[in-house]
């Protein structure tokens, strides 16, 4: 009897035991289960095949872990990179500067494993977090910055000559726009600046666009654009210097103009007129002077025509009148 006893006391321990790890493998499997995206059905049938506490049940546990942990860490660098793809659109959203992403060091980590992976999930949950809390700032800086563009765009082409073709109301469209901005785009920095406001208030720290603080980021802007300006007048001016400078060294080209030609006559080129001299062929007439072939085309100018009265006769091949 005491055997007995011994043996359920024994028994009851295992059980206990088997329970204990029978909850954590359930969690591990979910959670690896949610990971892997294994569908509900899949889930259900599993847990549905192996139920109770047994020593055999706990070994399938054991194995269906261990099956999830290999096909997870074939699958983790792949993980790993769809969460660093996320991270980095919401840097862009939230206007992270190469320095503030740096300081999310395991993202340029090469040890590929499961902490890796869960480091990388925590940090994208708290960007999510942060930005739907202030997702109308980070809304408002986007189209701000999308207005300067246009705005800046518009002034590097202030002195360009094509923006005179006004196919289409061109200059139109381009007074509105202009109009336009310098409406709305004061009102949308005295916004992002109240937002701001609040942002830094409720986080403690200093609210930064690229690196920079709102105000040094607009007047870097201002800046940078004032300086392409003044680059593009200098490169204009220069080119016109050293045209200049060439007409003057080398002289200028003269313009060519067209030859004219009266109206009904044939002109021949160089080449053609030598041609046609070296290899016309000539019929002989009646009084001895060779006549032109048919073929050959002349051209007869009027003023040619006329013959002086008294050596008439001559031209025309007859004797003068005196010999008759």
């Amino acid at each position: 009897m005491q055997w007995l006893e011994q043996m359920k006391q024994s028994l009851t321990i295992q059980l206990e035991e088997n329970k204990k790890l029978h909850k954590s493998l359930l969690t591990k499997l979910n959670s690896l289960w949610t990971r892997m995206e294994l569908s509900e059905a899949d889930q259900k049938q599993f847990l549905e095949q192996y139920t109770g506490y047994s020593d055999g049940v706990i070994v399938k546990f054991k194995e269906e872990v261990q099956r999830l942990e290999e096909l997870k860490l074939a699958n983790l660098e792949k993980f790993i990179k769809l969460t660093r793809d996320e991270i980095s659109r919401y840097w862009d959203l939230m206007c992270y500067s190469e320095d503030d992403r740096k300081l999310f060091v395991p993202f340029y980590s090469d040890n590929i494993g499961e902490n890796l992976l869960a480091d990388h999930e925590e940090k994208l949950e708290r960007l999510i977090l942060e930005y739907n809390t202030y997702e109308n700032l980070y809304k408002t800086i986007k189209q701000r910055n999308h207005m300067w563009e246009e705005f800046e765009s518009m002034e590097c082409k202030e002195s360009d000559p094509n923006r005179f073709d006004n196919r289409g109301g061109k200059l139109l469209k381009e007074e509105k726009t202009r109009k336009r901005i310098t409406r709305d785009l004061p009102k949308l920095e005295e916004m992002i600046v109240k937002e701001i406001d609040l942002w830094e208030s409720n986080t403690g720290k200093i609210f930064t666009v690229y690196g920079h603080k709102f105000s040094d980021y607009l007047n870097y802007q201002k800046e940078e654009l004032q300086n392409r300006k003044d680059q593009m007048k200098e490169n204009k001016l220069r080119a016109k210097e050293e045209a200049m400078h060439n007409e003057m060294v080398y002289g200028s080209t003269p313009a060519k103009t067209p030859k004219r030609r009266i109206a009904g006559t044939t002109i021949l080129t160089p080449a053609n007129k030598r041609t046609k001299t070296a290899h016309t062929p000539t019929t002989p007439t009646r009084g001895g002077h060779p006549e032109p072939d048919s073929s050959y085309t002349v051209a007869w100018y009027p003023s040619l025509l006329y013959v002086p009265l008294v050596g008439r006769r001559t031209f025309l091949g007859q004797p003068p009148r005196e010999n008759l």
